[in-house]
């Protein structure tokens, strides 16, 4: 019928439009792209499409992939890296040293997942451990293979304590334990077996010692009131240290195996307490809100030694752990060694409330403190253009690195003590 031939004919010819119009419309939206691409690139960036695998886990690779050079050396592994080390980019919430052999790996917390990495301070490999995901992570204490994560849920923080798993999925491990709850103000590990935590009530606020699975929970010590942070030490006393504030009056406490109290610092304004893990030294940090300062004292009972040249807070030291430091600049035998870290400018007024809320983060310096003789030198400058505000500084075993984080970002860093 000629009716339908024509009928065909349109459609042919429809069908023919069609197809030149889409080549037409992508060699267009090719060249459109080329160009962008061309643009971008003569602009320093490089696209990419994001990875959803790897031995780091999708979020860091993705995120770190945009740092460039830098970025690419940290992930390769084998060579050594730099003395100050950016070993990952992304935010952490905890993270310790652990044995390894006879060295010693850094094993972190993913602040996003919950997820644990080992980082190998001397080969440069960081290496994904768990699979359970744990969203929007506060904060995280690690020891050997068991994780406290502190979560927000509905919230409120929540506080679970995991252990690895004994089997493997893709080469990961679950982490496998117990949920403590959400009235749980701070947590520590008190000895490789026990947990110890601040809980409050009515009551008042109760510090309480328990099993890593949350069995066996004996409280230690009932206090009327108060907002504490926890210092357990190695031979089981635990020190107590109220909250800071500038300007505001603080204590420290000492709480025995048994439970006696015993007043450690007493009206100290901004007072900041790091207790030395087998001894009685302590390093005693001050903000009275016009500025930092920061002291030595050999025993509860010795004499304040000030640090003059090390204005910071007791939150940015570290005691080294073993009594003599072959690793300090000078060759001078020192008998208790700390590091500490200290801004490079003056701090301003009410420091400790501003960089507790986040809205000021400083640049800092690496001192050494001789604590005998209450004496302090700088041993490491960080770069300016870095900007590291130092926060949780730990040091291994060995004496060799000191692990900490970056107030500024979360991120984690570390340094070789000696060079």
């Amino acid at each position: 019928m000629p009716n339908e031939r024509t009928f065909t004919y349109i459609g042919f010819a429809a069908i023919t439009l069609l197809l030149f119009g889409l080549a037409g419309w992508y060699f267009f939206i090719s060249r459109q792209t080329a160009n962008i691409e061309g643009t971008d690139l003569a602009r320093g960036f490089d696209i990419s499409i994001p990875s959803f695998a790897g031995s780091r886990g999708s979020t860091v690779e993705n995120i770190v992939s945009g740092f460039g050079e830098r970025a690419s050396s940290e992930k390769k592994g084998g060579a050594r890296p730099p003395r100050l080390w950016h070993v990952n980019a992304t935010p952490i919430a905890g993270f310790s040293f652990v044995p390894h052999g006879t060295s010693s790996l850094v094993r972190f917390v993913e602040r996003s997942t919950g997820h644990v990495f080992d980082a190998d301070p001397e080969g440069g490999t960081v290496v994904r451990r768990t699979n359970t995901l744990l969203p929007k992570i506060y904060a995280a204490h690690v020891q050997g293979e068991t994780v406290i994560e502190r979560f927000l849920r509905d919230d409120a923080v929540t506080t679970f304590v995991g252990q690895f798993g004994t089997t493997t999925e893709d080469g990961l491990l679950a982490l496998e334990g117990v949920n403590l709850g959400a009235h749980i103000s701070d947590i520590a590990f008190l000895s490789g077996t026990e947990l110890t935590f601040i809980v409050s009530d009515a009551a008042g606020t109760h510090l309480v010692r328990t099993k890593l699975d949350g069995t066996g929970a004996k409280e230690i010590l009932l206090l009327a009131a108060g907002d504490f942070k926890l210092a357990p030490l190695s031979d089981g006393r635990i020190v107590l240290v109220e909250r800071a504030a500038s300007g505001i009056l603080g204590n420290a406490y000492e709480v025995s195996i048994s439970g006696t109290l015993t007043p450690l610092m007493r009206g100290v304004p901004g007072l900041t307490l790091l207790p030395h893990a087998s001894s009685e030294a302590l390093l005693i940090g001050t903000d009275s809100g016009a500025g930092l300062s920061l002291a030595v004292k050999t025993s509860a009972t010795g004499t304040l030694l000030p640090l003059s040249s090390t204005p910071t807070t007791a939150e940015k030291c570290a005691w080294a752990p073993q009594a003599r430091s072959d690793n300090a600049p000078s060759t001078t035998t020192r008998t208790l060694v700390a590091y500490c870290a200290v801004p490079q400018s003056p701090t301003g007024t009410n420091f400790l409330d501003n960089w507790y809320r986040g809205t000021v983060h400083t640049t800092d310096s690496w001192y050494v403190v001789d604590g005998s003789a209450g004496t302090a030198e700088e041993f490491f400058a960080m770069n300016n253009a870095t900007a590291i505000d130092v926060e949780r500084p730990v040091i291994d075993k060995s004496g060799n690195y000191i692990a900490f984080m970056n107030a500024s970002d979360k991120s984690l860093w570390l340094l070789r003590i000696a060079e």
